[in-house]
């Protein structure tokens, strides 16, 4: 809706009305607006914050598929020599399509926190997710690391030095990343939560 003057009877003064969506610093489509008055758009940093978080999950998903369809490479040093070897039908359900599916559903939830217009419950919900995704992601990765590195309780010689090498280099890390991402995530979440208490 274009702005409306009236003459208010005061000479040549006019008094001008908008439109809620026509209204200064709240015209639809600019970063961190009211969109029908409840829904807060993202804007480009909460975008591109989302988009580590979704490779990620896409990534790994990719990987879990892979595996759970027959694929062997990186799989004994991720689940360890005899785990891959046998397969065992539990584990193929849930060890690899099971994570595969909440990979998946992680992504989704990243792309949804980063680029949809969510209302402020809507982003408080988010926020506690994301902080709760990353710390489980940090705290896996550096517990097992750690653990591996000072050798408690014996654990490389219970999981295999395969294993246990691909997991100080690879596997431990990788989680860690995860968490990272999602870390960043939330901190645009709060962001987010930021500008719609206060648009201006």
């Amino acid at each position: 809706m274009r702005p409306v003057s009236f003459d208010a009877g005061l000479g040549s003064a006019s008094l001008v009305l908008y439109s809620r969506s026509d209204a200064p610093g709240r015209s639809r489509g600019l970063p961190g607006t009211v969109r029908g008055g409840c829904e807060f758009d993202p804007d480009v940093r909460s975008r591109s914050a989302a988009w580590p978080a979704v490779l990620w999950c896409l990534f790994f998903a990719a990987v879990q598929v892979f595996w759970a369809i027959g694929g062997n490479l990186g799989l004994a040093s991720s689940a360890g020599s005899e785990l891959a070897a046998r397969r065992p039908p539990a584990f193929v359900v849930f060890g690899l399509w099971g994570v595969a599916g909440l990979l998946g559903i992680g992504a989704v939830f990243a792309a949804i926190a980063g680029w949809q217009p969510l209302t402020i419950r809507q982003l408080r919900v988010c926020r506690a997710l994301t902080v709760i995704i990353a710390v489980a992601l940090l705290l896996r990765g550096a517990y097992v690391e750690l653990a591996l590195a000072a050798n408690v309780g014996h654990l490389r010689r219970t999981v295999g030095p395969l294993e246990a090498r691909w997991s100080l280099i690879l596997w431990n890390p990788w989680f860690m990343i995860g968490g990272a991402c999602f870390l960043i995530l939330a901190l645009l979440v709060q962001h987010r939560l930021k500008v719609a208490h206060d648009p201006a």
